[in-house]
């Protein structure tokens, strides 16, 4: 019996079956702790604060950025707004926020901003 054949495919099996279980265990964390499958709001409304506004404008209504009010991001598709934050944009002197903020503290700072929901700096 060749094993390294077959051990990847018994991983693979293995996988399949518990990829469900992992799923419906993720859920469930997120349903009965909503506080461990969201960000930390305080986090990213300092970030809000004390960063973003000094290009976006007091009220995020633009300056020598574009404007983060919900009428303005609208038309942005998520890709762009996620890679934008998290990677940054250099002509717009737009600074990358990886380092500071996780892929899903991002996607959450992004749907907040898309309803105007951040609390006002």
């Amino acid at each position: 019996m060749n094993l390294s054949y077959s051990a990847p495919r018994a991983w693979k099996i293995f996988l399949s079956r518990c990829s469900g279980a992992i799923i419906t265990l993720s859920l469930l964390t997120a349903v009965l702790n909503p506080a461990a499958a969201r960000p930390p709001e305080d986090k990213l409304n300092y970030i809000v604060k004390n960063f973003c506004v000094i290009c976006h404008g007091a009220q995020l209504q633009g300056g020598s950025g574009p404007p983060l009010q919900p009428s303005y991001l609208r038309a942005k598709p998520n890709q762009q707004l996620l890679t934008t934050l998290l990677y940054g944009h250099a002509p717009a002197a737009m600074p990358a926020w990886a380092g500071s903020l996780s892929r899903s503290e991002a996607i959450w700072l992004i749907q907040r901003l898309r309803i105007g929901a951040v609390i006002e700096p």
